[in-house]
């Protein structure tokens, strides 16, 4: 196991410890065909020639999330999954009556993350009105706070935004950042870390987030978890990220909404970051470069790690998965208690047993 996934795999155990130990009772999370955004083209480079890597069914009758790369770019996201909507009802169900840090550990990484952040961008500015997109339960916000910035945050999770006002006293705003882009707002520092990879649109926003910058000194730090360093076979249940980036991909779309490098980033185990400045002079538009890999090496990342070590499916064939139900919102699954069954052919579904 490489350090990525090692990493990646404390994660989800850590997650998974503090969901047992609050002792809740089971919870499903109903979805229907109306719940789901479909997209047909790739958002990069608006391609229709999609090669179709995995879908999820319940009961192997609604498909409500699919994995797809586009045979042009290489850019892989989710061709079916459930929409804003859908995780907007999911968090009513888990809000609480007193806002509370769900798992203390991963709040010590963000402020990990968040002191880097904070020595790149002090280079350039070290202070300023700062935004924080997906600020979470706002540990990284508030370290920027006490360094001297006056802080603001885009937050759309229920408990997240209660925890923001009331731990914090940090000013939020209850919305996604599709929503927000909207605002005549300036910033001088935009934070919009691991963030990007979970919104339904990421390429409008992208292309429309210069417009919150300062334009003669604003800054925005953007971080993504990149596709090679991060997905193995159960990305395809992760219902919560919509979109699987190369820096190929990240580099592109940021030309493409007007912002140049300032500087470049890979934070350890599997993230790039990019330090972006809104672009003065008028250029063309950018070229993409599309990743030095092809179709295979991605579908080999849907296989990567998959518990059916002497039954794996061949390349070409789409993987699909059968869930009796959804019993995790962000992850579909609690896989650390299912047994795998395969099919006995790879047009049929791979189901899950207790």
């Amino acid at each position: 196991m490489n350090d990525a996934a090692h990493y990646l795999d404390e994660q989800k155990k850590s997650t998974l410890k503090k969901l047992k130990e609050k002792k809740e009772n089971p919870r499903v999370y109903e979805i229907e065909k109306n719940d789901l955004l479909i997209i047909s083209r790739c958002p990069v480079c608006l391609s229709k020639d999609l090669r179709l890597l995995t879908e999820v069914y319940i009961n192997g009758q609604l498909n409500f999330f699919s994995t797809v790369t586009c045979v042009s770019c290489l850019f892989t996201f989710r061709s079916v999954s459930p929409g804003l909507k859908w995780f907007k009802k999911c968090w009513q169900i888990i809000e609480t009556a007193v806002p509370e840090v769900f798992n203390p550990e991963v709040e010590l990484d963000r402020i990990a993350r968040y002191e880097k952040y904070y020595e790149a961008i002090s280079r350039y500015r070290k202070t300023g009105h700062l935004l924080d997109v997906g600020a979470a339960f706002g540990t990284g916000t508030n370290l920027f706070r006490e360094k001297g910035f006056r802080v603001e945050a885009v937050e759309p999770e229920i408990n997240k935004t209660n925890y923001l006002r009331k731990k914090w006293g940090i000013k939020v705003v209850a919305d996604s950042i599709e929503t927000f882009v909207r605002q005549k707002r300036r910033y001088d520092v935009i934070i919009f870390s691991a963030c990007l990879e979970h919104i339904d649109n990421p390429v409008t926003v992208i292309k429309r987030i210069k417009n919150l910058l300062n334009p003669n000194s604003g800054l925005l730090y953007l971080e993504v978890p990149t596709i090679w360093n991060y997905v193995s076979w159960s990305d395809a249940l992760y219902l919560t990220h919509k979109s699987n980036f190369s820096k190929e991909h990240l580099t592109y779309l940021a030309e493409l909404g007007g912002l140049e490098i300032v500087e470049d980033f890979f934070y350890k185990p599997c993230h790039v970051g990019l330090l972006l400045k809104p672009r003065q002079n008028n250029q063309n538009k950018p070229k993409l470069i599309r990743p030095p890999k092809n179709i295979t090496d991605i579908a080999r990342l849907y296989r990567k790690d998959l518990p059916l070590k002497k039954h794996l499916p061949p390349l070409n064939a789409v993987i699909k998965y059968s869930v009796s139900h959804i019993e995790q919102f962000f992850q579909t699954l609690n896989l650390s208690d299912k047994k795998m069954i395969a099919p006995n052919h790879w047009s049929g579904f791979i189901t899950f047993s207790v």
